[in-house]
């Protein structure tokens, strides 16, 4: 800037001391006639419309004295979005955290939180839960007896009650007629333990008519056991198609 150093700054004009710097700056000059800084001239001048007594012509350069709307290196609009995207954030959290949490967790529903109607996630887990997949015991683990051993009246009423658990799964099986075919395999596994339920029931009643301890019960015991035998045998194997 060693223009400025040979002027004598305090006789120029603000057009004219610019005009210093921009050669230094290779730009063209400013004409000082239609250069004027924001505030300087009378109020009541019109720019870029209408002149009011000539003043300023409409291709007047105006040079504005601007403070500055930054926060930082932010601009004041950029820095309020910012905030309203944090608080926006911190409301939603709480939501959010709820979601996923419903979503990736395991929840045992109860019968006054369900409103009646499951998605198919929930039906499977409700099928699981009431229909574990495991293999139904025996006679034999449920009446430990062998061929040839002597069999109780309680065994009897045990053998009974294995009947009448077959029963009951041929009800839920008969209940769960309309499920998704996506959830066919809960059924067909229902269907599968009911048949080897009989199979089993007949094995055993089977062992218990031909043994020669039988001759010894009463007869209201031997009609007991003559009356699940033709009971079991009635029932068919095929009852389902597998």
């Amino acid at each position: 800037m060693e223009s400025l150093n040979r002027l004598n700054l305090t006789r120029l004009t603000v057009p004219e001391f610019l005009n210093i710097t921009t050669e230094e700056w290779l730009l063209p000059g400013l004409p000082a006639n239609l250069v004027f800084i924001n505030g300087t001239e009378a109020e009541g001048n019109v720019i870029n419309v209408e002149s009011q007594a000539g003043h300023l012509p409409n291709s007047s350069v105006i040079i504005e004295l601007v403070q500055s709307d930054k926060i930082g290196t932010l601009d004041t609009l950029d820095f309020i979005y910012l905030i309203m995207a944090f608080i926006i954030l911190i409301v939603l959290s709480p939501a959010f955290y709820t979601w996923c949490k419903d979503t990736t967790t395991r929840r045992e529903y109860s019968a006054l939180e369900v409103d009646g109607s499951l998605d198919e996630r929930g039906f499977r887990r409700k099928i699981l839960r009431l229909f574990p997949r495991s293999q139904p015991l025996t006679c034999d683990e449920i009446l430990p007896q062998t061929a040839g051993d002597d069999v109780r009246p309680e065994d009897l009423q045990e053998f009974r009650d294995l009947l009448r658990t077959k029963y009951c799964m041929d009800v839920d099986i008969w209940a769960l007629n309309d499920v998704r075919a996506v959830d066919k395999e809960f059924v067909l596994d229902k269907m599968r333990k009911s048949e080897a339920t009989v199979i089993e029931l007949r094995n055993q009643v089977e062992k218990w008519r031909d043994m020669d301890s039988v001759n010894q019960w009463s007869g209201e015991e031997r009609a007991a056991l003559e009356a699940i035998y033709n009971r079991v045998m009635s029932i068919p194997l095929s009852q389902y198609p597998l």
